[in-house]
């Protein structure tokens, strides 16, 4: 806990007890919600301790100082402790004036309290992360960008971080003008890290994924592009390697004739004579197709797609805008598509495709500025189970993998955890800019696939694995990176969708599973619910949190609550629905077996055609006598069984062609299933 709060009739007093200056106190009075620095207060009570302040927000009947009372320590990341927010808690400051009588303003009280629960769920949800030390916000690129040009370390204050990705910024404005930093700066989206060790050699797997504060939202609510270019679910994700050479450790080279890291380090071959640091950082990018259009809420499970009636040039504009900021951002641009080329998503595509043209007609002299464009339709290529043929899109980008290559940055010199003589080595020249429909599952695959081949230059290029060595080959740390690579889909696909990322027992095994196909369809029938009947107010709560709108202009105290509730009993149903679909296949086939067989021995026996009509002398007692007599032979029994024996081998073998027809009949995407 690293600051306290006292409370008194006028004032929240907040205490920080970590900065040494005088201007240690924060005073934020409740009337006007005005703020001021101090250096000296006195208060004969004991103070509140809290992890530190989330921001000030503004809803309909009072203001709130949100501050976070709970965290989780996830360990460092590049010397620094991260930390995880667990709980927060909203202090009530001045009342806003509103023109509404004593009853109205009882049961706007009690819905806003409705809407207070619901923004301590979103803060609560385990999607922020921060760290006291350093901002998150900056990628390793850019933060060495900023450190060549003042030649020091940025300090972490709202005013020098990346605003694209401090999500809760608009809430800390009324604190940028003080010298401390009195608030948090949150990122949201995804951050883990993991030990590992190949072949006795030590070093930290990073995956830090960055969500946009500009157009986010929920998936039917937040499509396409806006004005200014920002497109929705919109994340960068930063994949990095913490390493630190032994004192026997053997330094390769990017090129036979330098070392791959800096100073007056030994060459190539040598051995070290002081602790160094390297630190390797490679960015991929995910956002909704750069055009303007929706898919509008109907209850139907596959809403249409609409394009916007917008003209061609103004898409033009909002179309440049987009990938001008990526080259200024990344470098040079791969926009890879995984939309369906048929089907309703066709019309998408062929929207993609001609303003990727015409862009890059617009820039046929600037070749820098032209963009690479793939189109790979995933679910075509790797139906019935043919993951095998994304070797086909990897094969496409080698080339461009191998010269984009990664951000290498170095200190000559760690004492303490203080790292001495830095140098960035080089610099990543280019992203790759993933999407598929929802910017989720097919390309929560893709990307990891991209990652692999990356992440295996930057071992080669430190020094832990030989040149054409492949890191797949030591399954503990392949486990390691597969599951970080899956918990950051989930994670993502939970604050765009509202469930686990489908798919993700490929990204897990590297291969598609039954049981993970069965596990989709349960994603898929929730996601449905979530996004038919909860995205509306789920939007309302993330527009308020960024500072979007205002509480007025949204419809959210007119909602009725009970319909919620009633329907969220729907849950119960698609929950039983997928138990019976997984009792139904793992158990049916052999039920199914059993019954048929018992059938076959009643109904495939010998059937006679006794004749009682009058032309036969015979009585029906000498006839029924005749049949007996013919099933007691040996040879006819011998026949019969091995007739029925044939008809239950035929009928468990067509019962196997089935089955596997209806696996393969089974939906492979977040947009079919």
């Amino acid at each position: 806990m690293n600051y306290k709060i006292y409370t008194t009739n006028k004032h929240y007093v907040v205490e920080d007890l970590i900065t040494t200056n005088q201007s240690n106190f924060l005073r934020i009075d409740r009337e006007t919600s005005s703020i001021e620095e101090i250096q000296i207060y006195k208060y004969p009570y004991q103070g509140e301790s809290f992890c530190g302040i989330f921001g000030i927000i503004k809803l309909f009947l009072r203001k709130y100082l949100i501050i976070v009372t709970s965290i989780r320590q996830l360990g460092k990341v590049l010397g620094s402790e991260t930390f995880q927010i667990k709980e927060c808690k909203f202090l009530p400051l001045s009342k806003i004036n509103t023109e509404t009588n004593l009853s109205e303003e009882s049961n706007i009280q009690t819905l806003e309290e409705k809407q207070i629960r619901e923004l301590k769920r979103l803060i609560e949800s385990g999607d922020f992360y921060f760290s006291y030390d350093s901002d998150l916000t900056f990628s390793r690129e850019r933060y060495s960008q900023i450190r060549k040009k003042s030649n020091s370390l940025p300090n972490v204050h709202p005013l020098n971080s990346c605003q694209r990705f401090f999500y809760n910024h608009s809430l800390c404005l009324e604190f940028y003008q003080f010298r401390n930093t009195w608030v948090l700066i949150t990122i949201r989206g995804f951050l883990k890290s993991c030990d590992c060790a190949l072949k006795d050699k030590s070093f930290k797997l990073i995956l830090i994924s960055r969500r946009l504060n500009e157009r986010s939202g929920q998936r039917f609510t937040r499509r396409g592009i806006d004005f200014e270019g920002n497109c929705a679910n919109y994340v960068e994700t930063e994949q990095l390697i913490e390493y630190y050479p032994n004192q026997t450790d053997n330094l390769r080279s990017r090129d036979s004739n330098e070392s791959p890291f800096f100073g007056n380090l030994p060459t190539k071959g040598s051995k070290q004579k002081k602790k160094s640091k390297s630190i390797t950082s490679f960015i991929q990018t995910r956002g909704s197709i750069p055009v303007f259009w929706k898919q509008t809420i109907d209850l139907s499970y596959k809403p249409k797609i609409e394009i916007s009636n917008i003209q061609p040039n103004a898409i033009d504009v909002t179309f440049q805008k987009h990938f001008q900021q990526e080259i200024n951002q990344y470098g040079s641009q791969v926009a890879i598509s995984l939309i369906n080329k048929t089907g309703s998503e066709r019309i998408l595509g062929d929207q993609y495709t001609k303003y990727v043209r015409r862009y890059n007609k617009q820039y046929q002299n600037q070749p820098e500025d032209q963009i690479k464009y793939i189109e790979f339709d995933f679910h075509k290529q790797c139906s019935k189970m043919r993951w095998h043929n994304l070797s086909l899109l990897t094969n496409q980008i080698q080339k461009e993998i191998q010269h984009y290559s990664f951000c290498v940055e170095g200190f000559n010199q760690v004492e303490n955890e203080i790292e001495i003589g830095y140098q960035k080595i080089q610099k990543q020249k280019g992203t790759f800019r993933t999407n598929c429909l929802d910017c989720l599952d097919r390309t929560n695959v893709v990307q990891s696939l991209i990652a692999t081949e990356s992440l295996n230059k930057q071992l080669v290029y430190l020094g832990v694995l030989e040149v054409g060595e492949p890191f797949h080959i030591f399954e503990g740390f392949n486990r390691q990176f597969k599951n970080i690579w899956a918990d950051n889909a989930d994670i993502i696909s939970k604050q765009y969708s509202g469930t686990p990322a489908l798919k993700t027992d490929f990204t897990r095994t590297g291969e598609r599973t039954v049981k993970g196909m069965l596990k989709d369809a349960k994603n898929s029938l929730n996601r449905y619910y979530i996004n038919n009947f909860r995205d509306g107010d789920n939007q309302d709560n993330i527009d308020l949190l960024l500072g979007k709108v205002d509480q007025k202009s949204i419809d959210y105290f007119t909602t009725n609550y009970s319909k919620s509730s009633a329907i969220e009993k729907l849950l119960w149903f698609f929950d039983f629905l997928w138990l019976f679909l997984i009792f139904s296949i793992t158990f049916g086939r052999k039920f199914n077996a059993q019954f048929k067989s018992h059938s076959r021995k009643v109904l495939n026996k010998p059937k006679f055609n006794i004749n009682f009509s009058k032309k036969n002398n015979k009585s029906k007692s000498s006839q029924l006598t005749q049949v007996n007599n013919l099933n007691k032979n040996p040879l006819l029994q011998e026949f019969q069984n091995e007739k029925t024996n044939e008809n239950i081998n035929e009928n468990i073998f067509l019962h196997d062609i089935e089955v596997e027809q209806k696996i393969d009949m089974l939906p492979e995407t977040e947009d079919e299933f």
